[in-house]
């Protein structure tokens, strides 16, 4: 069993750098795992200048290495992912279905990694290897590789999950998502699986857009970088939609387009923001 793990760590003033960090054994109801791949998500960026130091990463796809006492679902051996909305299971909103907002998230305390360090929601998957509380790990039951794997827990969970828990996106329905990076993509992959009518993609980046057609927009449209608040793109999807879209998506994480999506939904229409709009 390693007793160091290799990780990237902020500063908290915008850099990073590679660095031991002590491990030690899993305690009741954690695991070590062994981190495979790891996403890169715009929050890690954004951790970079919160004024501390961190261990990074926030969505990866791992092995189990070793067990504490009392856990059950997995085992030595057994692939992963890992989800930063840990449930406790126990508190008053796991126990009525709201596992996503726990009050009582399980974390492995930061003194377990030397005391100065922070990790980033209780996961730190951009290191070689971490302690993580059990009910961070969910079982991979499907034939995927580590890499594809490892978005499932933040970004395509973040797009999909806006699609079909948040906005409930009906079949028949029309839907225009605002940037076709991870997160956007995702959003369309929800709109498919929901039977959206029209799905809609809004980009300035061509080989993006010819993505996003590839997973089931049906239309798309090239944004243009002078189009303020993108209401030039916002009257093509009035022409494509005749009233406006039922649903708005913004993925763009451009705060200057927080408010793009309210002029592309019909009256009533519902317009989401799914990206982090920190300016």
């Amino acid at each position: 069993m390693p007793t160091h793990a290799q990780a990237i760590v902020t500063d908290g003033h915008g850099h990073f750098a590679l660095r031991s960090v002590p491990l030690g054994d899993p305690e009741r109801n954690e695991v070590l795992v062994e981190v495979l791949a790891s996403g890169v998500c715009h929050t890690d960026f954004d951790s970079m200048s919160w004024g501390r130091q961190i261990i990074m990463g926030h969505e990866g796809a791992s092995i189990i290495a070793a067990a504490g006492p009392d856990v059950k679902h997995v085992r030595p051996g057994d692939r992963v992912l890992l989800n930063w909305a840990i449930p406790c299971g126990q508190c008053f909103q796991c126990q009525r279905g709201a596992e996503n907002i726990c009050e009582e998230q399980p974390n492995v305390p930061d003194a377990r990694y030397g005391g100065n360090l922070n990790s980033s929601f209780h996961l730190r998957t951009m290191s070689t290897h971490a302690i993580v509380p059990s009910q961070a790990v969910v079982p991979i039951n499907v034939s995927i590789p580590f890499p594809q794997a490892s978005i499932l827990g933040c970004c395509v969970m973040t797009g999909f999950g806006s699609v079909i828990n948040v906005a409930r996106v009906r079949e028949g329905d029309s839907v225009v998502v605002l940037g076709c990076g991870g997160v956007g993509l995702s959003v369309i992959m929800g709109a498919v699986h929901a039977c959206a009518a029209k799905i809609i993609a809004v980009d300035l980046n061509s080989n993006r857009l010819e993505l996003a057609r590839l997973i089931g927009a049906t239309d798309t449209i090239q944004s243009l970088r002078e189009d303020n608040g993108l209401l030039q793109a916002a009257a093509r999807v009035r022409e494509l939609t005749g009233r406006g879209a039922d649903f708005a998506f913004e993925c763009t994480a451009v705060p200057a387009l927080g408010a793009a999506p309210l002029a592309m939904v019909r009256n009533e229409g519902t317009a989401v923001a799914v990206s982090h709009l920190n300016d």
